[in-house]
């Protein structure tokens, strides 16, 4: 309860001003603005207005064509407190956010969780132990399900050779294909190690795909329904490409913005790649 206070009074700080709450009801009523209706609404000068729309921050944004508009955090004040500027009003809003924020952090630290990567390869021994550990276990469930991945794809395979073959090549070309986009694109040093454990955690995802599979509800699903499998398909193909953008943040130091373009061409070169070679499920 303490926590929930101490964010309503923060937030009670910022919206506190008849200008700031101005801007947030502008915004929220008429949309997008650009600096002169803003300030023509307002009757502000330029410094002041500045300063308003600074302390406003997190809240209200500029996009590309240089309007202001109201963030997600933003519409949840507005929607909060346009009929109310109580603090009971304000509590509800900052309620609402952190609820929210906790939200996305969660999201967060499930698809792309470099922090969670960052401990797993503290050390060279520790991503080293995790590279195998996950590998291994990897090949070990494609030999017991029959399975071969492709990069990203998975296909029906017979025989141990075959099947752990196709798990070994996908891994490499996914480290040989992140190494050098890395190391000449974004012109970073990169640790194998590191990257290592980063591609063989990327490919849980769909592994965890193929599991559904099996499962004679969802089999049954899938069978009939080409477009929940298409959808399947991409939603855990994404999430492998998003866990390596993380696990090639965490080896190169690059910012994880970049890393996941990174990851997410890599993805699209396999898919065309293997709609050439006519390989797609």
């Amino acid at each position: 309860m303490g926590e929930e206070d101490t964010d309503a009074r923060r937030l009670a700080k910022v919206i506190d001003h008849p200008i700031r709450s101005r801007i947030i009801d502008l915004l929220g009523e008429k949309g997008p603005l650009g600096w002169k209706e803003l300030s023509t609404e307002l009757g502000v000068k330029t410094g002041a207005l500045y300063h308003h729309l600074d302390t406003l921050e997190g809240l209200v944004e500029r996009d590309s064509s240089k309007k202001y508009s109201l963030t997600k955090s933003g519409r949840i004040v507005y929607s909060r407190t346009s009929e109310s500027h109580t603090m009971a009003a304000v509590q509800r809003a900052a309620l609402d956010m952190r609820r929210e924020g906790a939200s996305r952090r969660f999201a967060v630290s499930v698809f792309v969780p470099r922090t969670l990567l960052s401990y797993l390869t503290s050390s060279t021994n520790s991503a080293a132990l995790v590279a195998t550990t996950t590998s291994v276990a990897l090949a070990v469930f494609s030999v017991w399900v029959g399975i071969s991945p492709r990069l990203y794809f998975l296909r029906l395979s017979q025989g141990i050779i075959s099947t752990v073959g196709g798990l070994t090549a996908s891994l490499v070309v996914l480290m040989i294909l992140g190494y050098a986009s890395t190391r000449f694109a974004l012109k970073s040093e990169v640790d194998l190690t590191s990257l290592a454990a980063g591609a063989s955690i990327s490919f849980l995802p769909v592994f965890a795909a193929s599991v559904l599979t099996v499962i004679p509800q969802t089999a049954a699903l899938l069978a009939s329904s080409s477009i929940a499998y298409t959808l399947l398909l991409v939603f855990f193909q994404t999430w492998s490409s998003t866990l390596f953008g993380a696990g090639l943040s965490v080896a190169s130091g690059v910012r994880i913005e970049r890393t996941l373009v990174v990851s997410i061409l890599i993805l699209y070169a396999t898919m065309i790649f293997m709609l050439v070679q006519g390989s797609l499920p």
